[in-house]
């Protein structure tokens, strides 16, 4: 539908939205709408032998999912980062504050089930790792 439509039907409708919208905007807010408009308009005026070849609406959606991509992985990152922050914290503290007999009760009972622990810890990370790579698979069709 979009291709079907001429640049003046756009701009026809951008001017629409853009009364309808001054209509519910603040005052303050209008000055930077006209200005982000205008330049709108002059970039479909003055650039569209440039916008021939290239499909505007992909370059945008491909520049948002790299965006999204840039602050999942942010995200991802700082939830990392403060889980090992947690564990280093949690760590000093069960080290320092829990009673000598309990704390090492809890590390003889790691240590004879190691294998089950790290058995466990793995299948946590591997149930996370799949359900990331299920959702961005399910986001992308």
């Amino acid at each position: 539908m979009m291709k079907e439509q001429s640049e003046e039907d756009i701009q026809r409708l951008l001017e629409q939205q853009f009364k309808e919208s001054r209509k519910q905007t603040d005052p303050a807010d209008d000055d930077k709408d006209v200005a982000l408009y205008r330049l709108l308009f002059t970039a479909l005026t003055d650039e569209p032998d440039t916008l021939k070849g290239s499909n505007l609406s992909e370059t945008i959606v491909k520049q948002i999912q790299i965006n999204e991509k840039k602050a999942e992985s942010f995200r991802y990152n700082i939830i990392i980062a403060g889980t090992l922050i947690a564990g280093i914290v949690s760590a000093y503290f069960s080290l320092n504050y829990i009673d000598p007999v309990v704390l090492k009760s809890v590390l003889h009972f790691i240590d004879t089930y190691k294998w089950i622990v790290l058995f466990i810890t793995l299948c946590i990370i591997a149930i996370e790792i799949a359900d990331k790579n299920l959702v961005k698979r399910k986001l992308a069709t």
